[in-house]
C-alpha cells in the first residue's frame, strides 16, 4: 500500500508536516512512511496516518489490541485493583500515555503501531 503526500493533506495533515518524508517521491510505501516516523519517534503522525487509512472494522481490532497490552500493564502495577486499572489504561489510551508508563513507552508505541500497520496491510487485501 502506497500513499502521497497529497493524500495525506486531504485526509487532514497539516502542509508540510510529512514532506520530509516525500522528498523526490511522489508517494511511499506506507511501511516505511510509518517506519520513518517510527524512528523520528513521531508516533502520533503514525497513529494518525493509520487511523485515517483504516476502516472501522480495522479501528476497532486495533482498539482492542491496543486497550489489551495497556491494560495488562496496569494489572500487573495494581493486581489488588482491577477496577483502578481498567480506569488507568483507559485514561493512558485516551490521554497520556507517555506519563502514565514512561518507562515502556517506546517499546509499546512501536509494538502497536506495527500491529496497526499489520490490521490495515491484512483486513486491505
Amino acid at each position: 500500500m502506497r500513499i502521497t503526500e497529497a493524500k495525506l493533506i486531504k485526509l487532514g495533515a497539516c502542509d508540510g508536516e510529512w514532506g520530509k518524508y516525500f522528498v523526490g517521491k511522489k508517494s511511499v510505501a506506507v511501511k516505511l512512511l510509518l517506519d520513518a516516523a517510527i524512528a523520528d519517534e513521531r508516533y502520533s503522525y503514525a497513529q494518525w496516518v493509520l487511523s485515517r487509512l483504516m476502516t472501522n472494522k480495522q479501528q476497532i481490532n486495533w482498539a482492542g489490541y491496543y486497550a489489551e497490552q495497556v491494560i495488562k500493564i496496569y494489572e500487573d502495577k495494581y493486581p489488588d485493583n482491577p477496577a483502578y486499572a481498567a480506569y488507568a489504561a483507559y485514561a493512558a489510551a485516551t490521554y497520556s500515555a507517555k506519563a502514565a508508563f514512561a518507562a515502556e513507552y517506546k517499546t509499546m508505541q512501536e509494538k502497536l503501531l506495527r500491529k496497526g500497520l499489520a490490521i490495515l496491510l491484512e483486513q486491505s487485501k
